[in-house]
């Protein structure tokens, strides 16, 4: 699928991996990723992937990642978030972590891209 060029994104931790790793799907992220003004990074997905990466060792990895994300849109995830959430791992069947980053992507009107089957088919979800 192209990219929506006036469209926000939200690109999950998976997809930043895949990314900055130079991964198999790291072209289909990139056009995403590199639209920095229309890129949603929220505190979820800052962790996942530094958690990674520093528990891999990917030091570099990490100082891009935070240059890349800190430059982004960093949306507050709130309480009426947080029930939105909730709803959604009850309603979707999504992990914590995944509902988070579909409920802020929706809060926004933005595309969620992602390359995880769990979120497959909801509304505003990217697949790659």
């Amino acid at each position: 699928m192209a990219r929506n060029a006036s469209r926000l994104a939200l690109v999950d931790s998976p997809g930043w991996i895949a990314y900055l790793a130079n991964g198999p799907k790291a072209d289909l992220f990139a056009p995403y990723l590199e639209m920095e003004e229309l890129l949603l990074v929220p505190g979820i997905v800052i962790y996942e992937v530094l958690n990674k990466l520093y528990r891999t060792g990917a030091r570099a990895a990490a100082a891009r990642f935070q240059a890349h994300a800190f430059r982004a849109l960093n949306p507050v995830f709130d309480t009426n978030l947080a029930i939105k959430a909730l709803e959604a791992t009850t309603q979707q069947k999504l992990s914590l972590a995944a509902a988070m980053i579909f409920v802020t992507a929706q809060s926004f009107d933005a595309d969620l891209v992602t390359s995880d089957p769990q979120l497959a088919g909801l509304p505003g979800v990217v697949l790659l």
